[in-house]
């Protein structure tokens, strides 16, 4: 049986990482560190290789069938390219969350629930344990006194917002070590926005979450961490309050004050 990733311990690190599409490089040797209990922002023009970075980190690139990478990621101390990693598992540690909501064409509580059955987690848990899974998932992404009448509703009636806070939710009862969200906040308004920021914030202690934004206020709202790509290269990378004021690397400040991207 193949291990499933230990949750306990460590962060994510990216070693040297390469990543093709074809002949196309859009990783050039990435090696980074995210920390745990800190957001990390991922920001650079389009095309500078973010999204590519993130979906690395759960191996959903690998769905594109001309991608190969070189290097290494370990997340939670073990080596996810590794032949004895099971993705199944990979992505029950490694949650994502996408640019515009997709709610599955089911239920709000069968959204939630989701996991947890296809993952073989609700026999074990039983129809009690379930409920109180997706209650607890949905009390934490705030949105149960909005729909504790209507779970059996189509999660497609909800708003933008609340649609998207579902897909927090979804993930949840599976108690992921590791959070990616990419441009979680693209298609929502202003007020939204800054709800899922402080949702954000609410989820970040005791997990990896990394945050891919075109948005460079709201990296420097809600990140911890900033990290600056630019043409497939990892720029520069460090604490968000220190790199928007002093960037060490004339590209990042170029692009930082509005000269690039």
């Amino acid at each position: 049986m193949n291990p499933s990733l230990p949750s306990n311990s460590g962060g994510v690190e990216v070693e040297d990482l390469d990543c093709w599409y074809g002949g196309f490089q859009a990783l050039h040797g990435v090696t980074t560190r995210f920390e745990r209990g800190r957001i990390t922002a991922l920001v650079g023009p389009s095309g500078c290789g973010k999204t590519t970075l993130l979906r690395c980190l759960d191996r959903i690139h690998e769905r594109n069938p001309a991608a190969r990478t070189t290097g290494r990621i370990r997340i939670m101390d073990q080596d996810i390219f590794s032949p004895e990693v099971c993705v199944r598992e990979l992505r029950r540690q490694v949650g994502m969350v996408f640019q515009r909501p997709n709610p599955l064409p089911l239920s709000i509580f069968d959204n939630v629930a989701f996991g947890l059955r296809i993952h073989g987690e609700a026999e074990r848990l039983g129809r009690s344990g379930v409920a109180a899974a997706v209650e607890t998932a949905l009390r934490s992404v705030e949105l149960w006194e909005a729909v504790k009448d209507r779970l059996l509703g189509p999660a497609a009636n909800l708003s933008l917002e609340q649609q998207q806070r579902l897909c927090f939710a979804r993930l949840l009862p599976l108690k992921p070590s590791v959070l990616l969200l990419d441009e979680p906040c693209s298609a929502l308004d202003a007020a939204s926005t800054e709800a899922l920021e402080g949702l954000m914030r609410t989820l970040c202690p005791g997990r990896v979450v990394v945050l891919v934004t075109h948005s460079l206020a709201q990296a420097r709202r809600v990140s911890d961490d900033t990290a600056y790509l630019l043409l497939g290269e990892l720029v520069e990378q460090g604490p968000s309050e220190v790199l928007f004021q002093q960037p060490r690397d004339p590209r990042t400040a170029n692009y930082l004050g509005g000269h690039y991207g």
